[in-house]
């Protein structure tokens, strides 16, 4: 547990964290951090990510989300949003066992079967947690899978599913922390999270039994395009001993293009190895295998002062491969945080 946390907050308030569909912030929107020193070359950089290190895991703000279940005030703003969707889950079951129910009597009779997976949570949902320093908005809950009928070719089916997720958290330490706030380097704590994606498949009618079996998939498709992407931005505003400013961060990540099984088999395999990362962060990138990867990917890293000006860029990176290296880097920096 502490040692997601610490990384979740790397990931963040370093910049390496996954992004790509949600709206880059502005260091507008951040907090003035207070600080006198700001980070304007690699020199400086190096200096504060080396001390950064040794004091994050002794923050405030990461011992408020360690020690949240003897929070009071945070388990019964958990509790209170927790009984706010409650509701709507109960619904969204009960929609999709409707549509599944009427699902092939729909396509059997018009040619088009669609079951809508988006969920519809309340407006103030979430708004109990605003008590406790934090504001969560959910843009698009978006899910939608159909099936409809080749009307140029009466023996194809075509397949589409449509997702748009997408999620922001801000973090106000002030409120989070009340008096602590003023030990804690961060002054304002922001992330945003969306999953995006199109995928059509025109493929052959005996792709629909019951008992299709996945593993032949491919024989039965005559075409798949797909337009995926992954997004996570992380912004703060952050002071350690006069030292700090804004720092704004993107990872993308993304797919465009024809479905193959070989993509399909990439996906697989840098998966694999990125929960081998996530799990060792000393083990050894696929150098040959993300190069080869067909994917768009780019990780950045962006400083500004306080006056918003932009005043270091400490990473612009669109290789796979160096993309992962400097997710492992992220990852043993949480270690080093935990071991000191």
């Amino acid at each position: 547990m502490k040692k997601t946390v610490v990384c979740m907050f790397l990931l963040a308030a370093t910049g390496l964290a996954f992004a790509l569909n949600v709206s880059k912030y502005n260091a507008k929107e951040l907090k003035k951090s207070g600080a006198k020193t700001f980070i304007t070359d690699e020199e400086s950089f190096e200096e504060f990510q080396e001390k950064y290190t040794d004091k994050i895991a002794a923050d405030p703000l990461i011992g408020f989300f360690l020690n949240a279940g003897e929070n009071e005030d945070f388990v019964s703003a958990i509790e209170k949003c927790g009984d706010n969707i409650s509701e709507e889950f109960e619904e969204f079951y009960i929609r999709l066992s409707r549509q599944a129910e009427q699902f092939d009597a729909a396509y059997e009779n018009t040619g088009y079967g669609e079951v809508d997976f988006t969920l519809k949570f309340p407006k103030n949902a979430f708004k109990p947690l605003q008590k406790v320093g934090l504001t969560i908005d959910l843009p698009s809950t978006k899910g939608v899978f159909a099936l409809s009928a080749d009307t140029a070719d009466e023996n194809n089916v075509n397949i589409t599913l449509d997702v748009d997720y997408e999620a922001s958290v801000v973090l106000d330490p002030a409120k989070a922390l009340g008096k602590q706030a003023a030990e804690s380097m961060f002054k304002d704590l922001r992330f945003s999270v969306a999953v995006y994606g199109k995928v059509y498949v025109n493929a052959d009618n005996d792709i629909l039994p019951a008992d299709f079996d996945l593993d032949g998939y491919f024989d039965y498709i005559n075409s798949a395009t797909a337009d995926i992407s992954i997004a996570i931005y992380g912004a703060s505003a952050f002071n350690s001993d006069g030292t700090g400013g804004k720092v704004i961060s993107d990872f993308t990540f993304g797919y465009k293009g024809n479905l193959t099984e070989d993509v399909i088999g990439k996906i697989v395999i840098a998966y694999g190895e990125l929960i081998n990362l996530f799990s060792d962060s000393e083990t050894e990138v696929d150098e040959e295998l993300f190069r080869s990867l067909p994917f768009t990917v780019h990780i950045g890293q962006e400083y500004y002062n306080d006056k918003n000006q932009l005043t270091y860029v400490a990473v612009d990176e669109s290789d796979p491969y160096e993309c992962m290296c400097k997710l492992q880097e992220v990852l043993q920096n949480a270690e080093a945080s935990l071991n000191y």
